[in-house]
């Protein structure tokens, strides 16, 4: 059918340019990755780069026994997993902030999805995501926590935003969990989990509000 020609090529067109805007994010992607690989192997370690969990056990670790304010607690909780299962050196000192980065350059390209419904505005948002800060971009090839904490408040606000359309429980809790464990890698995180509270207080302020309305209840 001639009228269904029009509509076939708009389809594959669309395909076409969503695989596009994937491929030029993927592009992306592995040329942060790279540099940030080439830094976490070329960067000495820094004198705020401690290596405490040599001599400390995954328990005090856990409670920072020492209350030392350069224990990230779950940074140093990996760093020790990975040095003594892998080695003792600059990359495994850092691996979990570059599996932090992987992680947090997935959770940014589903939230721009979510958030922009034009390929190409959320390729742009992606881009301007990861690169618009070089300050921010440092934080995955060091080895401390701010990497880790970074990914989870990013997986958070994706699980809100994923809550504030499908009012799936689940989406919530997982949002309440990675801020968390955002909290756990850096205890500045804090006022991202404060402020994440008093954001769903207000909404369900605000749908309380709408319901009174709706059943007229003073």
């Amino acid at each position: 059918n001639s009228r269904d020609g029009p509509i076939i090529m708009k389809e594959v067109k669309a395909f076409s340019n969503s695989r596009a805007q994937s491929f030029l994010a993927l592009i992306v992607s592995a040329v942060l990755i790279m540099i940030n690989v080439v830094r976490i192997l070329r960067v000495p370690i820094t004198f705020d780069e401690p290596c405490y969990e040599r001599t400390e056990t995954y328990w005090q670790l856990m409670m920072n026994g020492w209350g030392h304010a350069n224990n990230h607690v779950l940074h140093s909780i990996l760093r020790k997993f990975f040095v003594e299962f892998i080695s003792y050196n600059t990359f495994t000192m850092r691996l979990d902030n570059l599996i932090a980065l992987v992680l947090f350059l997935i959770f940014a390209w589903l939230l721009c999805g979510y958030l922009f419904s034009n390929k190409w505005w959320r390729l742009g948002s992606f881009i301007f995501l990861n690169t618009a800060s070089p300050y921010l971009f440092e934080f995955w090839g060091l080895s401390r926590g701010y990497g880790l904490a970074l990914m989870f408040m990013m997986a958070s606000v994706f699980y809100f935003v994923r809550y504030l359309k499908d009012q799936n429980i689940l989406h919530l809790a997982l949002a309440f969990i990675t801020a968390g464990l955002a909290v756990y890698s850096n205890f500045s995180y804090l006022n991202y989990y404060a402020s994440l509270t008093g954001t769903l207080f207000i909404i369900d302020l605000l749908y309380l509000k709408e319901q009174r309305k709706k059943f007229k209840i003073v």
